[in-house]
């Protein structure tokens, strides 16, 4: 009997367990579907044929487009909250560039090719890869500062 209520038990805790991740789950930003290659492609002028989507906890995900024919990949990684905190301080390990008058705050790190971007309680990190269909670097930020406004003005 009392292995009986310990089953019962383990049970109910898993069950709470999973509909606890389930409810998270569905709080986090879909970024795939946020942003789908179709308006990736748009902005960048790439062909993507893949995206995956690796979200890490409630407050984060991440979303990569893949080059059809080639180098060509744009990452997208976005946190809210205090993620977005500690997201902005880590993206700026590298003494990137400021960009001023963009949001609240941003910066272009050349090395990566990815710009992080702040606003309010938003961040996100776009990384651009080097490649002849992306341009140079001016305009690989042109193009990641157009993915940030499309992303953030649609959460």
């Amino acid at each position: 009997m009392a292995m009986n209520r310990n089953r019962i038990g383990v049970l109910l805790l898993c069950l709470f367990a999973a509909s606890t991740m389930a409810l998270h789950a569905a709080d986090r930003p879909q970024l795939c579907e946020l942003l789908p290659v179709a308006d990736v492609s748009a902005v960048t002028g790439g062909t993507y044929k893949t995206t995956e989507q690796q979200a890490d906890y409630a407050n984060i995900a991440h979303c990569g487009y893949l080059g059809a024919g080639g180098p060509d990949s744009v990452s997208i990684t976005f946190a809210k909250g205090d993620t977005a905190s500690q997201r902005w301080e880590q993206g700026n390990m590298f003494n990137p560039k400021a960009i001023e008058g963009f949001l609240d705050q941003a910066a272009w790190e050349p090395m990566r090719g990815t710009l992080t971007a702040r606003s309010g309680d938003k961040f996100a990190e776009i990384r651009i890869s080097k490649s002849d269909n992306h341009g140079d670097e001016a305009t690989r930020i042109a193009k990641a500062k157009k993915l940030v406004e499309m992303l953030f003005e649609k959460l």
